[in-house]
């Protein structure tokens, strides 16, 4: 796999983030105008950003390293995981290829060359399987 220079950019808005930018999302990196609006981020599902998520998971803690042209990131990803009914199942499944293909069916690639996407799609199968491999079964009802 080649290291291809992916843009990271806000979980929310898909704006590009400054260096240094602060993830202060459990969902992923969000932009200075998106942070204002947290509360509303965390009534999207953690998986595939689908509105209204029905159900949490507990998780072990997760770190995820971004990096993107100007530097380094390290992402605290939270140690809970809302899901809609659809990603639960795949979840409780522990379906993580299915898992990626529903996120990308959803929310499509960032910005990049068509020949970095398939290297992207292997990063995004490890992200999940490094996910999965975390979260607590059974998960409960969102309140």
């Amino acid at each position: 796999m080649t290291n291809p220079t992916i843009d990271l950019r806000c979980f929310n808005c898909g704006m590009p983030l400054a260096e240094g930018a602060l993830l202060t999302s459990p969902k992923g990196p969000v932009c200075e105008s998106c942070k204002e609006r947290l509360p509303d981020l965390a009534e999207v599902c953690d998986f595939c950003g689908e509105q209204g998520p029905t159900w949490v998971y507990d998780a072990e803690p997760i770190g995820v390293l971004a990096k993107n042209a100007e530097g380094a990131i390290l992402a605290d990803m939270g140690e809970q995981w809302a899901s809609c009914d659809a990603c639960c199942l795949l979840a409780l499944s522990d379906e993580p290829s299915a898992m990626m293909e529903r996120v990308l069916a959803l929310r499509g690639y960032p910005p990049m060359p068509e020949e970095h996407k398939q290297d992207f799609k292997e990063v995004l199968l490890t992200y999940f399987i490094v996910v999965l491999g975390a979260l607590k079964r059974p998960p409960r009802k969102k309140e």
